[in-house]
């Protein structure tokens, strides 16, 4: 699932049998290289995409000239699906990059809407997803104000792990494609501050970190520092 906890389980893994087979052969399937965007801020909003393989990275101008990254999306999960609830197609208000190599299914809007129509329970998971992205980006702000920048990103790792890391009982390591100003835009604090958090929660020995990565290494201890 996506980082900003959307609920249990991906989009996809939430519907019935038969509405996932629907979706999964809706629209036509399309191919990204890592690095390679799959919409823009400012393009037309006239599909959506459903990711089968891979990784994306959703991320948006700030106010301060930055990058802010909004969430990471895996397989199973929907981006741009907004365009499909609006009345009129409106421009993407965020960029979508794929971090590894992605495969997808994007779906013309129109096709969504008829799929949503004919669908209800898919249409009502769709509520629930928007719905649960909303939430969480409640919460997030009230992080920004109610923890320090240490705690946020110890919470921000946690969250990391329940939506990308490896097995439970291991040592999970985040090969996010991440860098520290994507996390610094993800907590809503600078690079600099984010950097000192890490080595923070280095020298408590709840995580070790190389280049774009990051290994947790005592998930209990780092849940129960986040707090």
């Amino acid at each position: 699932m996506g980082v900003d906890g959307a609920g249990a389980g991906t989009f996809l893994e939430r519907l019935a049998v038969a509405d996932r087979e629907a979706l999964l052969t809706a629209g036509r399937p399309r191919h990204y290289r890592a690095g390679e965007p799959i919409f823009v801020t400012g393009d037309p909003g006239g599909f959506v995409v459903l990711i089968t393989e891979g990784r994306v990275k959703v991320f948006a101008p700030s106010e301060a000239g930055t990058a802010a990254v909004l969430s990471l999306r895996g397989p199973g999960d929907l981006v741009g699906e907004l365009s499909a609830i609006e009345d009129e197609p409106t421009p993407r208000v965020a960029t979508v990059v794929a971090l590894d190599a992605v495969v997808c299914r994007v779906v013309r809007v129109g096709e969504f809407r008829s799929l949503l129509t004919g669908r209800p329970a898919v249409a009502f998971e769709l509520l629930r997803m928007v719905a649960a992205r909303l939430r969480s980006s409640d919460r997030r702000r009230v992080e920004f104000g109610a923890y320090g920048t240490t705690q946020r990103v110890a919470r921000l790792l946690v969250d990391l792990v329940a939506s990308h890391g490896g097995p439970p009982g291991s040592d999970v390591v985040l090969r996010s494609g991440l860098t520290q100003d994507d996390l610094a835009g993800m907590v809503g604090a600078s690079r600099e501050s984010v950097a000192r958090a890490l080595a923070t929660l280095r020298t408590l020995g709840f995580v070790s970190t190389g280049r774009r990565e990051v290994a947790v290494l005592d998930l209990a201890g780092l849940r129960e520092f986040a707090g």
